[in-house]
C-alpha cells in the first residue's frame, strides 16, 4: 500500500514543483507580473486540491452506506473533472505560458559548452519535454490513485485492525459449509 501512496505523492510533489518553478522563472525571465502564469497556477492548483480530495476519500471512507445513483455520479464527476484538468488545461496552461509569459519559441537556443559534451537546445524543446514530464506525472498519478481505490476496503480493514489492537478472532471450529466460526452459537 505504501507504494501506491508514494507515486501519488511524487505525483503531487512533481505538480507543485513545476508551478512553483515556473512561478520562479517567470519572475527571473519574465517581465515581473502574473497576468500570464494565472491561468496555469490556478488550473495546477485545482488539480493539486481534486487528487487531495480523492486521497482524503480513500484513506478515510466514509461508514458502509449503500451506493446510490447519486453517490456513483458525483465520483464519476469528480474523476472526470480531475482527468480533464490533469490532462488538458495544466499542460495546455503551460504550454501558453511558456510560449507568452517566459517567450520560448524556437529562436532562443541554450547553450551548455562542457568540455565533454557541448549541445544547444531549443527553448521550444525545453517547454516540451516539461509538458512530457507533466502528462507522465499526471499518468503515473491517476495510475496510483486508480489502484488504490481498488484496495480502499483492505486499507479500511488494515486501519480498524490497528485501532483495535490487532485483535483477531480465533476460530473455534468451522460451520457445516466448512467456514471458521468465531464462536459457538
Amino acid at each position: 500500500m505504501l507504494v501506491h501512496k508514494a507515486i501519488v505523492g511524487l505525483a503531487l510533489g512533481g505538480l507543485i514543483a513545476v508551478i512553483v518553478l515556473s512561478l520562479v522563472l517567470h519572475v527571473i525571465l519574465g517581465d515581473g507580473t502574473f497576468a500570464d502564469i494565472q491561468r496555469f497556477a490556478i488550473a495546477g492548483l485545482l488539480q493539486v486540491i481534486t487528487m487531495l480530495v480523492i486521497v482524503r476519500l480513500i484513506t478515510n471512507p466514509p461508514p458502509r452506506k449503500a451506493l446510490t445513483w447519486a453517490r456513483a455520479m458525483a465520483g464519476a464527476v469528480l474523476v472526470s473533472g480531475l482527468a480533464l484538468l490533469a490532462f488538458g488545461s495544466v499542460p495546455h496552461e503551460f504550454l501558453s505560458f511558456a510560449g507568452s509569459g517566459l517567450h520560448w519559441d524556437r529562436r532562443d537556443l541554450i547553450m551548455i559548452d562542457l568540455p565533454a559534451l557541448p549541445f544547444d537546445i531549443s527553448r521550444q524543446a525545453v517547454r516540451d519535454i516539461a509538458v512530457a514530464g507533466l502528462y507522465t506525472n499526471s499518468f503515473a498519478g491517476a495510475l496510483g490513485l486508480w489502484i488504490m481505490w481498488q484496495r480502499r476496503r483492505e486499507m479500511a480493514e488494515e486501519q480498524v485492525q490497528a485501532r483495535e489492537g490487532e485483535r483477531v478472532p480465533v476460530a473455534v471450529g468451522t460451520s457445516a459449509f466448512g467456514r471458521p466460526v468465531a464462536r459457538q452459537g
